[in-house]
């Protein structure tokens, strides 16, 4: 989440947003600490006097929910607890005025107030107060008092009952209505199963109630022929058929043209047998056959230009008159037929789409039921009723003051209709009470990523219009904020999503007005972004197809090479110890966070490959109960207490680590036995007493006495909690086993909570719903997370990958309903499609908005994907066989675009193809990236000269000068006072804890610099003395506060800069000279060079300094003075011990590298 501590010292948008006085809509970029602007406005309220059951908050999720509610009770608690002076200045920093005696004492009872209130804080996700609604006015709803919330696994269960139900009556009537439905739709879902054909006619349940049953079907089809411009006749096939192929169509012209095509060219030559054909047919269906193949392409069925060459139809003008109309009949009828099979589809569809939703609607009502979307338009018909709705609002109106709604760009058109009604007294300047009453809303059109669950980033902005309309006309306070600045990512990241989002073609879609996108980035912490190239396929690694399961990446998969990729370099940092220098630290597992796309065997190979190098990771966001292996053992052994003679089932279990036998020993267990596994299993424990045998006899045998008595709950739970069970499994498949342990368990009590508790029941029930869990991703431990970016959002990492980025939009389930405006009403209705582009204007122009809003959500998708990134973002993709170049317009094209246009297509070559892009200087002096062509030696590559290619004489190394080393004997040094010189292998070790803290610590900010020295300490000195490192802490953060050392924490300035660079000497050649720089700073014409030292006790003046220190910093001078010519160079020395900053004369450093120059080893 982002840092608390910066946004109580950001800038005064944040104060307008919680100003409990206005209605606020608030545009919040990501990262720019939008939850802690609604928890500043809940405290407000509270703090002035607001009781706590008249406000409403609204948000997405219940995660979301939680955490709100986490960090107002977690602010209230610590005002409990803090003195005057300390609660004062937080009161202070919140309301912009210093608080009496009694705003403490209230502010202090405030936790308690919130605790206790009746009611307590009304902090839900819109479904939870839609479903308090209900419960409180069920008459008025017309819905059951005692009603029960569906969730997903229920709902999946009443479709699997319906599909059965359907499926049987239809078999029994295959002619029926149904019948031909029900085989229309499953020809056309070819290897689809039916659950996402009816999931899409759930989520339409208002536009099929306008289509209705029967009749009202066929006059729905009628008016959409007349919208798709033809006949009511049109969706007759067979009678289009017969109307243009029947006895009046000229086949003696057919023929004529298949002889003289046959004269022709190759052309006309290919195409005369098919000419032949169309002769020859027979029944109006073969002729259209035969017809299309001749007159439509065979690739994409448009329309052939011509049927014959310019030659054969210049001799024969009246074939080619012919085959001209028969050109123009080809068109018509694809075009008619388009329309027929779209509208027997569309019948089909609807027909089993009424169907489905009658039958739900049905299951429903009779278990007292209401899902998701009925909770939403059940609160909504009883706000809107005229008849209910007065009472009810006075009702609600009583408790509600002050509406919150987070997330706004994620909530949907009904669930804005909800807020507007709740609102329109407040919006009015009525209603209860004499205080302000308000409206706040916060969201972000560039994140509305949900469009599955109906949000419309559309209605963002066309309610913020309608919510300033309405304030303005009361004369309420008005206040629109735009939150820029962001608390999470670094400069480097904000500057690359502005300079993706700066092309039109990518901010297409992200927000209503098309506003540029901006971020004021106000870490100041060092960030990168890498572009690694498309992994491609390892044809060498690639085995045979035949050899190779379907459903696995084949071992030489660009998917494959990817993963490996990526799980190497987080091998290497953790192994290295990398240290992410913004906290100061290494890298930890729990840093990286690894976003794509969809849930594909690209995820299950990564976390495969990360966890085969040892590499914490946490596996995917979502998991599907009933394929985790524990979960399987478990059920296996459920299965075995229900049929013990499943000698299968039971030797899978015997494997398990629920029993734990061997391979060797199931073997001799199963091998020539005589019987059952089980009946064999206990010969043996009896005969030869086999410690392992009997354990396992024993334990079945405790399970089959267990399994008839007692709730399938209490039977797991009884033989997990066995001694050693748990140690067992953890052993065989690690810690992470207890999760879906967990869930397995809560499944079970949720089994037993709705259904007769039995074993056999339990796992029928668990087996038949596709139970899929989600996992808890921000509170995990310290391992890599493999997420979805949808599923990611809210949540974010120190490093993020994202590898999947070479696919365009779309790429979901194949079926599609198409949303058609019936001609002439404002009536909408689901057609089912797949009729060629050009051939039906109304479904062209359908799927073209459909594409354009799935590319568009695809654009938002990666925006949200790049801000999860706080310090590093990595982007890479993996190829396909049909093109190894990524397709235009997806995520990689979009970056690498953006990238190469805003960043003057400079980026440092990391080797393998791989670029890191450095942020452009700010003006003023030289800047990195001259540093990086000096020390890289950039030249324009020109025609290697014939010299190139001839193998080279082995040189002679030439002697190098490496002041940044230390020589082994410090001549003249002082010996330094410190303990850690008692060890020669520590000798340098105080200088390089010292220099490592003056590296980090002014990226950064001053109230987090103590941390950043813990942090690091911890990290690279874990066994220092307590005194020590504080001592070192206290030095380093002594020198950034040094006199004269305020230049070199500039933006101009640059830390640990490598050089190399030629000495000119009159009398020798050219010397060599490598070292770094601690500290350098461009300042109008003159490079600054400062460089750290720890020396204790320091040297007082310019003559006390030590010759080899004064031999360093001559030769510093003299190298970079050589690579900026144009520059003064100066150099200074900051000793450590006393924080003082001292300035070299050049005479000094003049006369040290004569001496330096003269003593170096000759060539």
């Amino acid at each position: 989440m982002t840092d608390k501590v910066l946004i109580i010292e950001a800038g005064p948008e944040q104060a307008r947003a919680a100003s409990p006085e206005s209605i606020v809509w608030v545009s919040a970029n990501a990262g720019s600490g939008k939850t802690h602007v609604l928890v500043d406005r809940l405290a407000r309220l509270l703090l002035g006097g607001t009781p706590p059951g008249r406000i409403l908050c609204l948000t997405f999720t219940n995660a979301a929910a939680a955490e709100m509610a986490n960090r107002l009770f977690g602010r209230l608690a610590s005002w409990a607890m803090a003195d005057d002076e300390t609660l004062t200045a937080i009161l202070k920093g919140l309301t912009g005025k210093i608080p009496g005696a009694a705003e403490l004492t209230r502010a202090r009872k405030l936790f308690a107030l919130a605790l206790e209130s009746p009611g307590g804080l009304k902090i839900h996700t819109i479904h939870g107060f839609c479903t308090q609604v209900l419960q409180r006015f069920p008459l008025e709803a017309n819905v059951a008092p005692n009603f029960i919330q569906l969730d997903e696994r229920g709902t999946a269960e009443i479709l699997a009952d319906i599909r059965e139900a359907l499926m049987a009556e239809a078999a029994d009537a295959p002619d029926g209505p149904l019948g031909r439905a029900l085989g229309t739709v499953s020809t056309g879902l070819h290897d689809m199963g039916l659950d996402d054909f009816f999931s899409q006619f759930l989520k339409r349940r208002d536009l099929l109630a306008a289509a209705g049953a029967g009749a009202t079907v066929e006059a729905a089809l009628e008016a959409l022929a007349a919208t798709f411009g033809a006949s009511a006749e049109a969706g007759d096939e067979e009678k289009i058929l017969n109307t243009h192929f029947g006895a009046r169509f000229d086949r003696k012209m057919a023929r004529q043209a298949a002889d003289h095509m046959a004269t022709g060219k190759n052309t006309d030559i290919k195409l005369a047998p098919l000419m032949g054909a169309l002769a020859q047919s027979g029944s109006p269906r073969q002729a259209y056959l035969a017809h299309e193949a001749v007159f439509l392409t065979k690739s994409d069925k448009k329309v052939r230009a011509h049927a014959m060459t310019k030659g054969l139809r210049e001799d024969r003008p009246d074939l080619a008159e012919w085959t001209a109309k028969e050109l123009a009949r080809a068109g018509e009828l694809r075009r008619l037929l388009d329309i027929a099979r779209t509208l027997a589809a569309t019948r089909a569809a609807l027909v089993l789409g009424h169907r489905v939703v009658t039958a739900y609607e049905a299951a429903k009502r009779a278990r007292t039921l209401l899902d998701y979307d009925d909770l939403i338009l059940k609160t909504r018909q009883l706000l809107s009723r005229s008849s209910d709705a007065q009472w009810v609002l006075y009702k609600l109106d009583g408790g509600i003051d002050h509406i919150l709604v987070d997330e706004a760009q994620d909530t949907s058109a009904e669930q804005w209709d909800i807020v507007c009604y709740l609102a329109e007294d407040m919006l009015s300047g009525q209603g209860a009470g004499d205080g302000a009453r308000t409206v706040f809303a916060v969201g972000d059109e560039k994140q509305s990523i949900f469009s599955f669950q109906g949000a419309d980033p559309a209605m963002f902005d066309r309610m913020r219009q309608h919510f300033a309309g309405r304030a303005e006309a009361a004369e309420l306070l008005w206040d629109a904020v735009p939150l820029e600045d962001s608390f999470r990512s670094t400069r480097e990241i904000l500057a690359a999503v502005d300079a993706v989002f700066a092309a039109e073609t990518a901010a297409s879609g992200l927000s209503a007005s098309g506003a540029p996108v901006h971020h004021n980035a106000k870490r100041a912490a060092p960030g990168m972004v890498e572009i690694w190239p498309p992994a491609e396929i390892d044809e060498a690694a690639a085995p045979d197809p035949w050899t190779v399961p379907v459903d696995h990446l084949a071992p030489g998969s660009s998917q494959l090479v990817l993963a490996r990729q990526i799980a190497d370099q987080i091998a290497t940092w953790l192994d290295e110890g990398h240290l992410l220098s913004s906290q100061g630290r290494k890298i930890r597992p729990g840093d990286i966070m690894i976003l794509v796309r969809r849930r594909n065997a690209f995820v299950e190979a990564v976390v495969r490959e990360l966890k085969a190098r040892g590499v914490p990771v946490a596996g995917i966001d979502r998991m599907k109960l009933t394929e985790q292996i524990v979960v399987e053992d478990l059920m296996a052994l459920g299965r075995f207490a229900a049929l013990p003679d499943d000698d299968l089932t039971l030797g899978a279990l015997l494997k398990s680590p629920l029993i734990g036998l061997t391979e060797d020993e199931l073997f001799e267990l199963a091998w020539n036995r005589e019987g059952s596994l089980w009946r064999a299993l206990r010969h043996h424990a009896d005969e030869r007493q086999t410690p392992a045998m009997v354990a396992a006899r024993d334990t079945l045998a405790a399970a089959l006495a267990l399994a008839d008595r007692v709730p399938p709950y209490e039977f797991f739970s009884d033989f997990l909690c066995a001694p050693g069970r748990r140690e067992a499994i953890h052993a065989r498949l690690g810690i992470e086993a207890d999760d879906p342990i967990n869930e397995f368990l809560a499944a079970a009590l949720g089994y037993e909570a709705q259904e007769t508790p039995t074993l056999d029941g339990f796992l029928a029930w668990l087996g038949r719903g596709e139970m899929e869990i989600k996992r808890d991703m921000e509170h995990g431990k310290d391992e890599v997370r493999v997420m979805t970016v949808h599923g990611a959002k809210g949540l974010e990492a120190k490093i993020v990958f994202l590898p999947d980025t070479c696919s365009g939009p779309g790429g979901g389930n194949r079926f599609t309903l198409y949303d058609v405006k019936v001609q002439g009403t404002d009536i909408k209705l689901p057609v089912w499609s797949r009729a060629r582009a050009g051939t039906i204007a109304a479904i062209d122009a359908a799927r073209e908005l459909k594409a354009n809003k799935e590319a568009e959500e695809y654009r938002r998708l990666l925006y949200v994907a790049m801000t999860r990134a706080c310090d590093w973002l990595i982007v890479a993709g993996y190829g396909s066989r049909r093109s190894k170049t990524p397709p235009s317009g997806c995520w990689y094209d979009l970056v690498r675009e953006g990238m190469a246009a805003h960043f003057d297509g400079k980026a440092q070559d990391m080797g393998q193809g791989r670029l890191r892009y450095v942020l452009p200087r700010r003006d003023g002096g030289g800047d990195m990236s001259q540093v990086d062509e000096a020390l890289r030696g950039v030249t324009e590559a020109g025609t290697p000269p014939d010299w190139a290619y001839e193998m080279a004489a082995r040189p002679v190394p030439a002697a190098q000068l490496t002041p940044s080393i230390p020589a082994d004997a410090d001549a003249g040094a002082p010996v330094a006072i410190t303990p850690l010189d008692q060890i020669r292998h520590n000798r340098f070790r105080r200088g390089t804890l010292i220099h490592g803290l003056l590296e980090i610590l002014p990226a950064l900010p001053p109230a987090e610099r103590q941390e950043g020295v813990a942090s690091y300490l911890e990290a690279t000195a874990a066994d220092l003395d307590e005194n020590l490192a504080a001592e070192l802490a206290a030095e380093a953060i002594a020198v950034l506060a040094a006199p004269g050392f305020a230049p070199f924490l500039s933006p101009e300035a640059h830390a640990e800069v490598p050089f190399s660079a030629m000495i000119e000497t009159p009398d020798r050649p050219p010397i060599p000279v490598i070292g770094q720089v601690d500290r350098l700073a461009f300042i109008g014409t003159t490079l600054h060079v400062l460089d750290y030292k720890t020396h204790r006790p320091a040297p007082v003046s310019v003559k006390d300094v030590p010759a080899a220190t004064l031999r360093q910093m001559a030769l510093y001078r003299a190298a970079l003075g050589q690579i900026f010519p144009a520059k003064t160079v100066e150099v200074s020395i900051l000793w450590t011990n006393h924080a003082r900053l001292m300035q070299l004369p050049h005479e000094v450093l003049d006369d040290a590298l004569a001496k330096a120059v003269a003593d170096a080893p000759s060539p």
